[in-house]
């Protein structure tokens, strides 16, 4: 009997390889093992919303576009003032919405958005060149801090960039992008050392 499987976008060309290399290149890539996305709008001035999020969440929403926050179990990611994106462990988007509608009754959307984005972890110390090459948004440290998000143009193609340190960053790109992705920081990664492989 045939079992379906799920697969992580870029499995074709990670499949196998591990990230015991990692440590000699310049510039890293993981795509992310599988994670629960939600797009989450509302407003956040409402009292009532605002308290049922963070009853269920563990944490406020972040009020500020570019603001984030985080749990153990959960990150959520200011994309405009009445719009958050959710990543969550694989698996838990369902309950997860669930218990946001149980908990609030009046207007707000949730969108599971999870078979159609993927989140690529970038590092390594020539990780700022990289991101000149690709970006022309300000990464530099004074400008744009750990924890802070943006949506942006990064090679052509629209990413949430969210910077995790001065030396890693994750790229939250649509699944049908990600082939065009890798292929671009593969390439401009070329003279540094460029190495892949998937966190499972």
């Amino acid at each position: 009997m045939y079992e379906p499987r799920s697969e992580l976008p870029l499995h074709h060309y990670l499949a196998g390889r591990t990230d015991a290399a990692s440590r000699n290149a310049g510039i890293a890539l993981v795509e992310n093992a599988r994670k629960g996305h939600l797009v989450l709008r509302g407003d956040r001035n409402a009292p009532a919303f605002a308290a049922a999020c963070e009853s269920v969440l563990g944490f406020a929403l972040p009020a500020r576009v570019k603001a984030s926050a985080r749990s153990a179990t959960a990150a959520c990611y200011c994309l405009g003032p009445d719009e958050w994106l959710l990543l969550l462990e694989a698996g838990a988007e369902w309950g997860t919405e669930l218990r946001i509608r149980d908990a609030f009754d009046g207007h707000c959307s949730l969108v599971d958005v999870s078979g159609g984005q993927t989140v690529l972890s970038l590092s390594g110390e020539r990780l700022p060149d990289l991101l000149k090459k690709s970006c022309s948004y300000d990464f530099s440290p004074d400008h744009f801090l750990a924890g802070q998000c943006v949506q942006t143009n990064f090679a052509k193609a629209t990413a949430l960039v969210i910077k995790q340190s001065d030396t890693h960053f994750d790229l939250v790109v649509r699944r049908s992008f990600s082939d065009y992705m890798f292929a671009w920081i593969a390439d401009a990664s070329a003279e540094y050392g460029f190495h892949a492989s998937a966190d499972r």
